[in-house]
């Protein structure tokens, strides 16, 4: 799989970045802010809503906060949304080759090369550092 993943950039310790406004992209701040509001939440296979999410679940739910609606699967969220050249800015989707072939995993782009997504235990901040999802990156989508 020969494809960029976004620029690698330092970032510091603290889990959840503090969203920006994005130029371009009016409802991405509340967007991200309004996705962060459920770190910790823990993973449910299926899961849609606050009492758990998987991680189409939650891109679809947050989505929602603002107005928007996405597809509720991984690879219909990943067919629907506009394909981005370059690095994904906050609020696009980012998407990840996982547990089979094509996208199987999303994540809500925060900046600073994290991403928020619902995997393992729960809802929690991960980065494209992680030797784990560096690999596996398949591209970003936009929906805003």
């Amino acid at each position: 799989m020969n494809r960029a993943t976004p620029s690698p950039q330092k970032h510091g310790a603290s889990p959840a970045p503090k969203p920006a406004a994005v130029p371009g992209l009016p409802r991405a701040s509340d967007l991200v802010r309004n996705a962060l509001a459920y770190v910790g939440t823990p993973y449910r296979k299926g899961g849609a809503s606050p009492d758990g999410f998987d991680s189409s679940g939650l891109a679809q739910f947050a989505f929602a906060t603002v107005g928007v609606r996405i597809p509720r699967f991984t690879r219909m969220q990943f067919s629907a949304g506009r394909p981005i050249a370059g690095d994904p800015l906050a609020g696009d989707l980012v998407f990840f080759q996982t547990s089979q072939v094509g996208p199987s995993d999303v994540g809500i782009y925060l900046g600073e090369g994290r991403f928020l997504t619902s995997t393992g235990r729960d809802v929690h901040v991960d980065s494209f550092q992680s030797d784990y999802f560096r690999t596996r990156y398949l591209g970003a989508r936009r929906f805003l």
